[in-house]
């Protein structure tokens, strides 16, 4: 496992790998980490964040998510569900037992059916396939409302 984030994913083919030794200096914007294990999905979300405000670092697994989110401590974090070893609802519940992540909003980016994410922390739900077009609206809001604590429907969660 590495604890090296994925700043940029490759533009095609091939695995989503490129890695840098941690969030490139002097850039602005959000730092996003997306924690998910297939390379297709993990490169539509680089594509649909590429020219926005927003920096994506990238974990293929849940063991190599939970350790960038703790060193690195990104304003936001997105994560599949289904993941390989620790799945994203124990991802989720190991941040939100940390204080440092008290404040970082969770949304789950899911094919998984909302009925079964009742109970789990996170902030918001934005189901598989995204919607391209509101998918950075989504992550504009959870940012601009905060942490909710709890299940939300898609998008930001009640108040």
């Amino acid at each position: 496992m590495s604890s090296q984030p994925r700043e940029s994913l490759p533009a095609g083919g091939g695995e989503a790998d490129s890695v840098a030794d941690g969030p490139a200096r002097g850039q602005t914007g959000s730092l996003v980490l997306l924690i998910e294990d297939q390379p297709d999905h993990a490169r539509l979300i680089q594509r649909v964040l590429d020219g926005t405000r927003f920096r994506l670092m990238h974990a293929r697994d849940g063991e190599e998510g939970l350790a960038m989110a703790l060193q690195y401590r990104p304003d936001i974090v997105l994560f599949d569900m289904g993941l390989p070893g620790i799945e994203g609802m124990q991802v989720a519940l190991a941040l939100r037992q940390d204080p440092s992540m008290a404040d970082v909003p969770l949304v789950a980016v899911t094919a998984w059916d909302q009925d079964m994410l009742l109970g789990h922390s996170y902030d918001a739900y934005i189901r598989k396939p995204i919607e391209v077009g509101r998918f950075v609206q989504t992550i504009e809001e959870v940012l601009a409302t905060g942490p909710r604590r709890g299940p939300a429907a898609e998008g930001p969660g009640p108040s």
